[in-house]
């Protein structure tokens, strides 16, 4: 799965479990400019509407791949 921000992609690899927690976090590529949210914070302005909206779509598929997965393993185990 990849998310595209203004005409990079930058991928995701998928979800992790904090142990300690039980905090989920995504795992993206390593990016120069720091984390999601440092970038949304400084550049959210400056994307366009089909940028922000095609992040929040893969963000959704995300959401519902890590569901799946989990209802699955509630099933299985």
């Amino acid at each position: 799965m990849k998310c595209i921000i203004t005409g990079s992609k930058l991928k995701i690899y998928g979800l992790t479990q904090n142990t300690e927690t039980n905090e989920y976090m995504m795992v993206f590529q390593y990016a120069n400019s720091g984390n999601l949210y440092k970038f949304l914070k400084t550049n959210f302005r400056d994307l366009n509407w089909q940028a922000k909206l095609k992040l929040l779509l893969d963000f959704q598929r995300i959401y519902e791949k890590f569901m799946l997965q989990t209802i699955f393993m509630q099933i299985f185990t």
